[in-house]
């Protein structure tokens, strides 16, 4: 295919799955953060707590199997027949890994009471935490199959299976949280029943498919017959933990700015929570776009066409401007109304309505942050992103943050003014960095 060639037609038919795949798990988290809100302030908070140290551990879980797509896209390129062995490798490392950050949540778990939170979030958090650990294993090892799928550009299977295991957690919940059809209400632990089910299912469906469905056939012939090599699998795992590390660095700051807004009361920490999964309404769509770039730019990359790599970066980031504009303009319009999905708290309102103005700001970098650095991901390129990703969050946005809260004394509003800043940052480097990998290439074709 020549590089002029490249429409903005194909690279929206792989994002739009991958957009409602992600739209079917983040609406998890928000079914279950307007069910959990119904429980109470109390309740909300809670989560929220649970949440924002959980999803760190979600997040970079998903994204060691990030690494897969670009992998298998490769060598799609390369048609060098190594497809089936990259998967069977990473579901090894998926299983590995899963295994270890579930030991190191049950310690963490240990250390709640001396984060300074309310002692009546603490109570009910642990019960909701211990449960919602056992969802760690499945929910790795469903990522690893959908990454691989999307690397060989299937993006539909993936969203299929996301948007049925929803509607389990849906009726998880309803049966679990409120006590329905004979089953005893069991408050905000019937939430994590529920998760755990719907990814539970989510795993087995996908194998199902995985083993039966005709398109996988020759894939899985070559993954019966491969084998384990370690040498494969430690690249696996060095890539996977470098951008795990990439996506920990901007969850944990996100997740540590949750835990300082929560010292200012479980209004506030609802508050964050609201908006935060609010935001993941932006981010299923520049995500989608991300993935479709992941895709595209890795099969160039696998056969040496730096045009196509270069047409189909700037296409996504063209894609992705308007979208985020619009977003950004949904948040602005909608701030007032939006937290009473959620809450009927006036404190609680209140707070979100200003925190959804300073999510309208940053919509554009986050956007385009999230193209390029699917691009760079593309080229399996994994070191120096960390460690300016880490320079943007860590040592810029969250010391600002911490001045504007308690020292100019914005409160949580201060937390949310340094975002924009570091996601500016961010998407700045990894443009450059883009930029500076393409030149670095000998082959133009």
């Amino acid at each position: 295919m020549k590089a002029r060639t490249i429409s903005y037609g194909r690279i929206l038919r792989l994002a739009f799955p991958v957009i409602v795949s992600q739209l079917g798990q983040i609406t998890v988290s928000l079914v279950d953060n307007i069910m959990i809100g119904r429980l109470g302030t109390l309740e909300l908070a809670a989560a929220s707590f649970v949440n924002n140290i959980f999803n760190l551990a979600i997040f970079f879980g998903m994204v060691i199997t990030f690494i897969i797509t670009p992998l298998v896209g490769e060598s799609i390129g390369k048609k060098d027949n190594q497809t089936s062995s990259i998967f069977k490798n990473a579901l090894m490392v998926a299983t590995i890994t899963a295994v270890v950050i579930a030991v190191l949540l049950l310690i963490l778990c240990l250390f709640f009471h001396q984060m300074g939170q309310d002692p009546a979030i603490i109570q009910m958090a642990k019960s909701y935490f211990l449960l919602l650990i056992t969802s760690y294993l499945p929910l790795m090892l469903f990522n690893a199959f959908k990454q691989f799928a999307e690397g060989t550009g299937d993006t539909k299977t993936g969203m299929y299976i996301i948007i049925a295991g929803n509607l389990v957690n849906i009726v998880g919940n309803y049966l679990f949280i409120y006590g329905k059809m004979g089953v005893s209400p069991m408050g905000l632990d019937g939430a994590a029943i529920g998760t755990i089910l719907s990814r539970i299912f989510m795993l087995l469906a996908f194998f199902y498919l995985f083993v039966f469905r005709k398109r996988y056939g020759t894939w899985l012939t070559n993954f019966t017959a491969s084998s384990i090599q370690w040498e494969l699998a430690t690249k696996i795992t060095r890539k996977g933990v470098m951008l795990g590390l990439q996506m920990l660095i901007e969850a944990g700051a996100f997740g540590l700015a949750g835990i300082m807004i929560g010292w200012m009361g479980a209004p506030g920490l609802a508050a964050h929570q609201i908006a935060i999964s609010l935001s993941s309404l932006g981010f299923m769509v520049y995500q989608g776009l991300g993935s479709a770039t992941t895709i595209l730019v890795s099969q160039s990359f696998g056969a040496g066409s730096k045009k196509r790599m270069l047409i189909q970066a700037k296409q996504s980031a063209i894609l992705v401007i308007p979208l985020s504009l619009i977003t950004a303009l949904f948040f602005f319009i909608f701030r007032d109304a939006l937290p009473l999905i959620f809450s009927n708290d006036t404190e609680v309102i209140r707070i979100t309505s200003t925190l959804l103005i300073i999510l309208a700001l940053f919509q554009l970098p986050d956007a385009l942050q999230i193209i390029y650095g699917s691009a760079v991901r593309a080229m399996t390129d994994v070191k120096l992103p960390v460690i300016f990703l880490f320079i943007s969050y860590f040592i810029v946005s969250l010391p600002v943050g911490y001045l504007f809260a308690f020292t100019f004394k914005y409160q949580q509003l201060g937390i949310w003014l340094a975002f924009p800043i570091g996601v500016s940052l961010a998407y700045l480097f990894l443009k450059f960095r883009f930029k500076f990998l393409l030149k670095r290439s000998t082959n133009n074709n």
